[in-house]
């Protein structure tokens, strides 16, 4: 037994074997806890091949979960097309992940959130300017101008990004991790959209293909 002496993540090959049902996140969890999140003392283990056994069903959705990010975004039909699923997002969310998509493509750096209880006019502009793209239903847009009237603040916010959180994770479950504004989890909390530019796009989604 060449390896025998060898923890498994020094084997050449390492077979992931894992049953799921209709749900892939078993699969993206136990990679996540395998490879990053690891028990204290133990080796991170990084498998070179998974193989599933599941039904029909529960393969497209895996191989969904596992496909590389890909998002694509239709502010005119308030939808986006996320891990291989379609779905609508409100407009004040989407307007908000459309500011992050937007610096994603310009190779723009993460940006702070703004002051609490402190409306901030460049925040105010920047969301403005991709929530006029976006056709909402009338009253929305003047309770978000209302909001608004002075700048944007911390608390608003603060409010839509777990609003958006929440969506993209009722949506996609353990596949929305690539999709959440992340605040690069140390202060000062400076926040992105953490895809590269080629996995994020602006394009009509044809509603035949979502869910």
């Amino acid at each position: 037994m060449p390896y025998a002496r060898e923890h498994p993540s020094a084997y050449p090959r390492r077979i992931l074997l894992a049953v799921t049902g209709l749900s892939p996140q078993i699969v993206t969890e136990t990679l996540y806890a395998l490879a990053v999140a690891p028990e204290p003392g133990a080796r991170a283990f990084v498998p070179s091949e998974i193989h599933l056994v599941t039904t029909r069903s529960g393969a497209e959705k895996a191989r969904l979960a596992l496909a590389p990010a890909q998002l694509t975004i239709d502010l005119a039909a308030r939808r986006i097309r996320a891990a291989g699923r379609v779905f609508a997002l409100p407009p004040a969310e989407l307007a908000l992940l459309s500011v992050f998509a937007r610096r994603v493509l310009r190779g723009e750096p993460p940006l702070p959130a703004p002051p609490k209880d402190v409306p901030d006019p460049e925040w105010r502009q920047r969301y403005r300017s991709e929530l006029q793209w976006i056709d909402g239903p009338f009253r929305e847009r003047e309770k978000t101008e209302a909001a608004l009237r002075k700048g944007m603040d911390g608390g608003y916010f603060s409010a839509h990004l777990s609003k958006l959180r929440r969506l993209l994770e009722q949506q996609l479950g353990a596949a929305a991790a690539p999709y959440l504004v992340s605040d690069g989890g140390r202060r000062p909390r400076r926040y992105r959209l953490a895809l590269p530019s080629s996995a994020v796009c602006y394009d009509a989604i044809d509603v035949g293909g979502g869910d």
